[in-house]
């Protein structure tokens, strides 16, 4: 099996891919925040690529993608979803299964709300809220770390410690992640939320609680 590096350009700008290239079922992972499409390279390894077609894209502003020339448009979870929707339709993608971790859980069910071509969603750690401080806070655990992923600039000791409150002492992923978030556009970071708060985006609880009664 070839795995492929290519870049895909969307309206939110270039978006590095790594595919499988395979037959089977479609499956897009979408990496967390300030992170990238590496954090699931190991699986394209494995023999998960034997079955199903596995898709692991950058998020703009992320890994080797560009970064937003229009960052209040595409750093939201509409605008991720749009850029990721387009890069499956570069891709011919016509369905699909998305795994989406911490933000990319939450980006893919911002897509189970617009797409009509998802199969299905597993999301880690990113627990559906409705738009709102309230309910932000009832979902989340304030802290440290949380208040990280909303900050535009980190310093050393920031991003030490949001590695280990998320990989414990594991060398080679801390390796990965370091890397990841010294790229990252931290804009992406610092506009997310207040977007989300002003409705960008869909209720998030509504969407899941939705898709658990049609299932």
């Amino acid at each position: 099996m070839v795995i492929c590096e290519r870049i895909v350009t969307t309206s939110h700008g270039d978006l590095a891919v790594l595919d499988s290239d395979g037959t089977g079922h479609a499956v897009l992972f979408i990496h967390g925040n300030s992170f990238s499409k590496d954090v699931f390279r190991a699986l394209f390894s494995s023999d998960l690529v034997m079955n199903y077609r596995l898709i692991a894209i950058d998020l703009p502003g992320h890994g080797h993608s560009s970064n937003a020339a229009d960052p209040d448009r595409v750093y939201t979870l509409p605008g991720y979803a749009e850029s990721l929707r387009q890069a499956l339709e570069a891709l011919s993608v016509t369905r699909v299964v998305i795994v989406g971790w911490s933000l990319g859980g939450h980006i893919a069910i911002e897509a189970l709300a617009r797409w009509l071509n998802v199969a299905g969603v597993m999301i880690i750690g990113a627990p559906p809220a409705s738009p709102t401080m309230e309910a932000l806070g009832a979902a989340f655990h304030a802290g440290e770390v949380l208040n990280l992923a909303n900050c535009e600039v980190w310093s050393e000791t920031g991003i030490d410690t949001y590695i280990k409150a998320l990989c414990g002492t594991d060398q080679a992923l801390t390796k990965i992640l370091r890397t990841a978030i010294q790229r990252a556009d931290g804009r992406s970071r610092a506009l997310l939320l207040p977007s989300y708060l002003a409705g960008q985006g869909a209720d998030q609880r509504l969407v899941v609680s939705a898709s658990y009664q049609r299932a």
